[in-house]
C-alpha cells in the first residue's frame, strides 16, 4: 500500500478546470454522485468522492446538504402579531370548550357535575 502523503496533490488542479461543467451537470438536475462517477469514466479526474464533494462545496459555493434525520433551522415567522400573546385565541374561547381546565386538574371533584344530582 501506497503513503498517501508521498503522492503528489493534484485533486484541486483536476477540478478547477471542470468547473463550468460541473456546475451546468448541477443545474440539469444530476446529483454529485452521478457527476463523479461520469467524470471518474471519462477518466478526467481520479480523486475520491468525498473530495470531490468538498471542492464543490468550497469552490462552487453550494450550501452543503445536511445529514439525514436532521432538521434544518428555519426562522421563526409568527402568522399572529407579536404584541399579542401567542395563545390568546384559547382564552377568548374558553367558554365553549368542553372541558375547562377547572374541571380536569380541580383537586376536589364536583359531585353534581359527576353524578348529576
Amino acid at each position: 500500500m501506497t503513503n498517501w502523503r508521498t503522492l503528489p496533490r493534484t485533486g484541486k488542479s483536476q477540478f478547477t478546470p471542470l468547473i463550468p461543467d460541473i456546475q451546468q451537470r448541477l443545474n440539469l438536475g444530476q446529483t454529485y454522485k452521478q457527476i463523479h462517477d461520469a467524470l471518474v469514466e471519462a477518466k478526467q479526474i481520479t480523486l475520491g468522492y468525498q473530495q470531490f464533494v468538498k471542492y464543490i462545496n468550497k469552490l462552487l459555493n453550494v450550501a452543503p446538504v445536511a445529514p439525514k434525520g436532521v432538521i434544518p433551522s428555519f426562522p421563526f415567522t409568527a402568522s399572529q402579531p407579536t404584541s399579542e400573546h401567542p395563545l390568546a385565541h384559547l382564552a377568548a374561547n374558553r367558554d365553549n370548550r368542553r372541558h375547562q381546565d377547572a374541571d380536569i386538574h380541580n383537586p376536589v371533584p364536583d359531585l353534581k357535575k359527576i353524578y348529576g344530582e
